[in-house]
Order: structure tokens, then sequence, then C-alpha cells
């Protein structure tokens, strides 16, 4: 094959790990260093790049001392993978040395094709092509296999990263826009669910969000992510939501009827053309994954099981099977159930602490100072401010003691003589002891009871939720940094022997049956289709490839994020064996 030709079949990929393809057959880019510079090159594609520029962006602040020749040793590695057939002193027409540095040309490449495809969507949007321009906005969010140039560190590969995700963001805030006009918000929100999750800043997106919701007729999900918006915008910047989600949430809240939902539009749902269809950057000799349905509401329950279509090789990566099957000792019986509503994952309902239950409270705790004469009244105190963890109460505790002592001195110098003695100075150590801690005291406990007893014993239970998502953040961090330790960790593995937490992560390419049916969102059947559909076809390399190849999860697709580890296979393997 000459060089051209090459050229003529080669496709590459930065949207998610950076790949390449000649034909149907993936090639083998070597070491991380040279898929490094690979990536520089495409994301400068068609144009120079100087050597001094590549050896900036791949070796960020510890270049090599020789940086060129480096460059030049991973450029004639390229070079053999991209044209193998090419006669060692032949030309290169791939991968050229120009005056300004290495030139890679580029005629496939999917970072391209989304930029295409979101131009031609706004072009078909100013000529009020509302439906054709969702359509090449849906194409165009389908080429995304995951974070982008995924592996590669260094400053520059984040900010090309950031600079990606924008445009990514973007996209789906003009999809969602559109699709909500044509009425297309059934199955827009558990997809809105995730990306709200990965761009938590983007106020279009937790808008979009919002109205799909309401429009689902699901207001008080509508309301609370308005309020997680709230939240997080407190939380990390300081700010209030914008006048635009504020606005939008007045109107939830007045069930505004502007906000009802137009009729679907029924030639965006109907199916594309096959030819308009946009090439998937994996690789040929693998089927492609069925398309999600139209965006009416999937169904509810699994369709009857069937083989999905093999056409070529088995899958041959890294072995990523799971254990013998054994039922756990106390697990959960081998059961599906239809899927539960995303919310039934969060935080479990607050409920309102009875009234009389806060007052009988408050009224006893604050009796005690008065029975006790005040010198019962630190103890209370004190332990209101252990359970408030309030320094100042604390100090309050430490300071009705004091009185407490002061009465005990004064009682045991008295001299009991039948007369009326004199007042004295060392008199007024009891005043504090005789009328502040036992009337003051009571007062005091008893607001502070009040108030604290009003927060139910059961909210212990927002505070393990929370706990246990504080646990997922920082394992899904240390599965995306540094995914060898995490096999370590053996996160995603309940049914292994560990001692990290991590917030109840199962991860789906390697758990057993018994751990994947505790997924209240999965059903028997779906685990049956999903675990041989693993092994056919190689492990799910995100949680968009999980529900593309299982359009029936689009229901729980936020559910599935938050509680399913998807996990990309590196070669490496879990530690089977026990904890000593």
């Amino acid at each position: 094959m000459e060089g051209g030709d090459a050229e003529q079949t080669l496709r590459f990929a930065v949207l998610g790990p950076v790949r390449a393809w000649r034909g149907d057959a993936e090639l083998d880019l070597g070491p991380g260093k040279q898929r490094a510079v690979l990536a520089v090159l495409l994301l400068t594609a068609n144009r120079p790049v100087p050597a001094s520029r590549i050896v900036d962006a791949v070796w960020d602040d510890a270049p090599p001392a020789n940086g060129t020749n480096v460059v030049q040793k991973y450029v004639a590695g390229l070079r053999r993978v991209l044209e193998p057939d090419r006669s060692p002193r032949a030309p290169s027409r791939v991968l050229t040395l120009e005056d300004g540095g290495y030139r890679l040309n580029v005629a496939d490449l999917d970072a391209q094709t989304f930029e295409s495809l979101v131009r031609s969507a706004e072009s078909r949007r100013r000529d009020d092509d509302a439906d054709g321009a969702a359509l090449q906005l849906r194409r165009a969010v389908q080429l995304w296999q995951g974070q982008p140039l995924a592996g590669l560190s260094g400053r520059w590969f984040e900010t090309a990263r950031q600079r990606l995700g924008e445009g990514h963001a973007t996209a789906w805030e003009s999809l969602a826009e559109i699709e909500l006009e044509l009425g297309l918000y059934a199955g827009l929100a558990s997809e809105l669910s995730l990306l709200v999750e990965e761009y938590p800043g983007r106020e279009g997106l937790r808008a979009a969000l919002m109205l799909a919701l309401y429009r689902s007729g699901r207001q008080v999900e509508a309301l609370a992510a308005y309020r997680d918006a709230q939240r997080y915008l407190g939380d990390e910047f300081g700010v209030d939501p914008g006048a635009r989600l504020q606005e939008l949430h007045q109107r939830i809240l007045a069930s505004d009827p502007s906000l009802t939902p137009a009729a679907p539009s029924t030639a965006a749902e109907s199916t594309p053309d096959p030819d308009e269809r946009p090439a998937e950057y994996i690789p040929a000799s693998l089927p492609l994954p069925a398309a999600p349905a139209a965006h009416g509401p999937p169904p509810f329950s699994s369709p009857p099981y069937s083989p999905p279509p093999h056409s070529g090789p088995p899958y041959s990566g890294p072995p990523y099977s799971s254990p013998p099957f054994h039922p756990p000792p106390n697990g959960p019986p081998l059961s599906g159930g239809p899927p539960v509503h995303v919310a039934a994952l969060g935080p479990p309902p607050r409920p309102t602490a009875s009234r009389v239950y806060v007052w009988m409270k408050a009224i006893l705790l604050a009796a005690i100072p008065l029975f006790t004469c005040g010198t019962g009244t630190w103890v209370v105190i004190g332990y209101l401010a252990v359970r408030r963890r309030s320094l100042l109460n604390a100090v309050s505790a430490i300071l009705y003691a004091t009185f407490t002592v002061m009465l005990v001195i004064w009682v045991l110098q008295l001299d009991y003589v039948e007369s009326e003695p004199p007042l004295v100075a060392s008199d007024l150590l009891a005043f504090p002891g005789l009328f502040v801690s036992p009337f003051v005291g009571a007062v005091h406990t008893f607001v502070l009871a009040l108030t604290d007893f009003r927060r139910p014993p059961w909210a212990l239970a927002e505070a393990a939720d929370l706990s246990a998502q504080m646990d997922r953040m920082r394992a899904l961090q240390i599965l995306t940094y540094h995914p060898h330790m995490a096999l370590e960790l053996r996160i995603g593995r309940p049914d292994l022997p560990r001692w990290f937490g991590d917030g109840g992560l199962i991860d789906v390419n390697a758990a057993p049956e018994y751990v994947l049916a505790r997924v209240p969102c999965l059903t028997f059947e779906q685990i049956t289709r999903l675990m041989l559909d693993r092994e056919m076809h190689g492990p799910y390399q995100s949680v968009h490839d999980l529900v593309r190849r299982h359009p029936d999860l689009r229901t729980n697709y936020s559910a599935l994020h938050r509680l399913v580890v998807i996990r990309t296979p590196t070669g490496a393997t879990y530690d089977h064996g026990t904890d000593g």
C-alpha cells in the first residue's frame, strides 16, 4: 500500500483515548510518550509544529536533555506505524517535516468531525431547521467516547482537554435547548443528569435539566435540581444561581403554563438515513452497537434476551472475567425487579420531628437545673455542647461548673449558729450558684434543647449518605488518575476483602453476578445480558459505552453513573487473595 492510500484510510480519535485505525484495524500506537507526541500533532493537524513545542507539551517542566532527538525518535516510530509499507528511503506523505516543524496530514479526525457537525447544526438552526440541527448535534455528541485525551497528563493536555470539554458542553446545551423546543424531553433528563455531574458549573445544562424534569411531570425533582445548583455554586464559588436559573425556579414553583411542553416533533424522532449517521470511532471489525431508540421514554423492563450479533473476532484483550459465582453468606438473593427511580438512590427523605416529642425533650432537660438547684446545669449544657459541637456552649458549661464549685465552697464554710450572722463578702460566692445556675441555666437549657432536637436523630442517615458521596468522589478520582492504585484498593469490588471505602461503587467489568444484583436499577435479565456482552465484545469503556450497548438502561443513566464503576482494562488484574 502506498503512502497516499494509507493516508486515505487512516482514522484518528482524540475524543476519548488517543486511537488510530487503518481501515478496520486499530493500530498499536506504541508507548505513552509516542501517543502523547501523536496527540500534539493531531490537535494541530495539517499544520507544522516545531519540535520545541512538542517537547514543551509532552514533557512539561521536565524536558529531556536532547529533546529534539527524542521527538525525532518518536516521529520515526509513528511513521512506521502509520505507513508500514513505506520504503525507508521514501519520503513520508502522512507525517512530513517542513521548515516550520512536523506536520501530520489528517483527513479523518473525530474532533474535526465534531466541530464540522456543530457548525452545520448552527447553520441549520439559523435557517429554522430545528429538526436538522438536532440531528446534527446528536451525531456530534455521539462521537465522544469518554474523557478526551484520556491517560495523558500535563498542563498542555489539560488546557486542550478543557477546551474540548467546553465545546462538548456547549453542544449539549444547544442540543438540549432544541430538543426541548421540539418536545423531545422524555429521554433527555437522564442524559442531562450525567452531564450536570460532569460539568457542574454550566448553568445552561442545569436549566435544561430542570425544564426536562418539569415537562416530564417530575416537578419535585426539578426543584431538587435547583437546590443542588444553589448548594454547589454557594459552596464552590460563594455565589447564587444566575438570573436565568432563579427565574426558571420561580416559574416552576408557580406552575407557569408557558412551561407546558410542546407537541413532539415526528421528523426528529424518525430514524435517520444510515448513510447520514456518523462513523463511530471504533474498530469496524466489531459490530456497531444499536443506536438508542427515539427520544421517547425507554421501556421499564428489558426485552427478551437474544445474544448480540458478533461478526468480528472474539475479544482478545487483557483478561477481565468475573470470579466463579458463589453466593455471599449474607448477601441478597440474585433477583431483579423493575428499575427504581433515580431519586430513590439519593438521600432518604427527611421526616419532620413531632412537636410533642421536641417540647417534651426540652422541658425534661430544662427541669434538671431546677430540681438539682443548679448543680446539674453544667452537665446538661456540657452534653448539649458535645452534641452540637459548640465551643461557646462548652465555655458556658465550664462557667456553670465554676458556679457550682463556688456554691459548694460557700456551703462548706458556713458556721451553723442559732443567731443570724451578718452578710459578708464571701456570701456573694453563693449568688451565681443559687440563682444563675438553676434559673438562667434552665432557660438556657430549654432554648438549646428546643433548637437541637428539631433535628431528629434519624438525620444521621443524611450524614451517612453524605459520607458515602464523599467516598465515591474520592474513589472516582483515584480511578481516573491512578487506575493501577484503584485495582490495588479493589475499588468497585465489594466481593473481595478490602479496607478502602468506595461509597458503594460496583465495577460492572469484573464484579460477579450477585454483586451486580445489588444495583437496584439492574434486573436479572439485564445482568445476564450485560455479562455475556462483556465476554463477547470486551469490557465496557465508559458509562456512555454501557448505555450505548444496552439502550434500555437509559432510564437509570444517572443511577448507573453514581453506583457503577466503568473501568478500561490496563493490563492489571485484581488481587483475589485474602487480607492477612
